[in-house]
């Protein structure tokens, strides 16, 4: 398990299943989440109850094709990701024009993310923010593996 801090206080602990891009969220305060891939071709995730899957509290979807975006549906509303830039491993949170904030690796020794937010984001945001970036990472690291 791995601890997930929200102002520098724990606020969830997350696992990721072997073999699989599912994680296992464990609210400190809350009721256990899962994030997972709606079905096994699909490029949408969905953050929802472990014990009720029709219980969605935020959704993510990747698109398109060169320039990777992430279509997100908050609590707050629809946002997306997208890319700081080429040479850049983070990703910008937009809002229409809006921008709501940031995530970017916490470097290469530490591990995990840090989401940097300018609006009052719900802590199953943050949650779905970092997670999408997760994937992300992980999908980099593989593709990079395979040549």
């Amino acid at each position: 398990m791995r601890e997930v801090a929200l102002d520098g206080e724990p606020f969830a602990e997350v696992k990721h299943r072997s073999f699989s891009s599912t994680v296992d969220c464990n609210l400190l305060n809350g009721p256990v989440l899962v994030f997972e891939k709606t079905s096994w071709g699909s490029r949408e995730f969905q953050l929802r109850a472990a014990d009720d899957p029709s219980t969605i509290f935020c959704t993510a979807e990747r698109k398109g094709f060169l320039r990777i975006r992430w279509e997100l549906d908050l609590t707050l509303g629809a946002a997306r990701l997208e890319s700081m830039g080429f040479f850049r491993s983070g990703f910008l949170i937009v809002s229409g024009n809006d921008l709501w904030g940031s995530v970017d690796g916490r470097g290469v020794f530490k591990g995990g993310w840090i989401v940097t937010a300018w609006n009052a984001l719900d802590p199953t945001d943050f949650l779905l923010i970092g997670l999408v970036f997760n994937q992300i990472q992980r999908m980099r690291s593989a593709a990079a593996a395979a040549g």
